[in-house]
């Protein structure tokens, strides 16, 4: 069985660091009811022994708020999507530098949007509120792997 609760521990730090550097607020674990979440992306980290999978699934305001940390805009409709990758892609290049030792060949494939529905089909997930926007980060590897 892959170590996915390191996998998904290295991408809440990482979260927690990006969320802390763009000043959008300390990020808290939650299970609370929140909105139901509309907007997903993935994210493929992969190296010669590992293929992992890392998502992020918000609702609507987590998206705004994501979008208006990095660009600062009330507005950003265009960049709504892309913001969301981007922090994604913040998010995996801070798990690659935690891995690195043990994965020193990790690569960041690019950003993706996903269905919502995908949620279901990772092993792993974690509970996110960062200024009372809920968002779930989430990981699972298809390939084996396990640190020893």
């Amino acid at each position: 069985m892959p170590d996915l609760e390191r996998f998904l521990a290295a991408a809440v730090r990482s979260a927690e660091h990006t969320a802390d550097a763009l000043g959008v607020g300390q990020v808290v674990h939650s299970s609370a009811v929140f909105e139901p979440h509309d907007s997903g992306v993935g994210l493929e980290l992969f190296s010669d022994v590992l293929t992992l999978d890392v998502a992020l699934f918000t609702c609507t305001k987590g998206v705004r708020l994501v979008a208006f940390a990095l660009t600062e805009l009330e507005e950003p409709r265009e960049l709504l999507d892309d913001s969301l990758r981007e922090f994604l892609n913040i998010v995996g290049g801070g798990m690659k530098q935690t891995l690195f030792e043990r994965l020193p060949n990790l690569r960041l494939g690019l950003p993706r949007r996903l269905a919502v529905a995908d949620i279901e089909s990772f092993g792993r997930s974690a509970e996110l509120s960062v200024a009372g926007s809920r968002f779930t980060l989430a990981v699972r590897a298809p390939q084996q792997y396990s640190f020893r």
